[in-house]
């Protein structure tokens, strides 16, 4: 099995992912829907110090839904700064928990 391994850099000086449209925007340059089909284990390294939540659930809430929490956490895994990390925990369990990739303030 070929492990995928995605590496997320910025490209200014602001030292931060931000905002949903960035994150879907990533989830296309990477191509996560067509290698969520491939068996392989994805590994994603954030070279940043911080990400917001609405990156998470732009470029991960799909997934989420897609493969279930479970499902999620066996093909993907982060290699990331402790704040990363639980900015990505608890959107992936908020994306889990509500069964949608909307934080409530963008729901109508």
């Amino acid at each position: 099995m070929v492990e995928h391994v995605i590496v997320l850099e910025i490209e200014d000086e602001s030292k931060i992912l931000s905002g949903k449209t960035t994150g879907v925007r990533a989830r296309l340059k990477y191509d996560l829907d067509k290698l969520e089909l491939t068996p392989d284990h994805i590994t994603i390294k954030f070279k940043v110090p911080t990400v917001t939540s609405s990156f998470v659930l732009g470029m991960l809430g799909e997934s989420v839904k897609k493969l279930g929490l479970e499902g999620f956490k066996k093909k993907y895994g982060f290699d990331a700064q402790n704040r990363v990390l639980e900015t990505i925990a608890d959107n992936i369990d908020f994306a889990a928990a509500d069964g949608t990739a909307l934080p409530p303030s963008a729901k109508s």
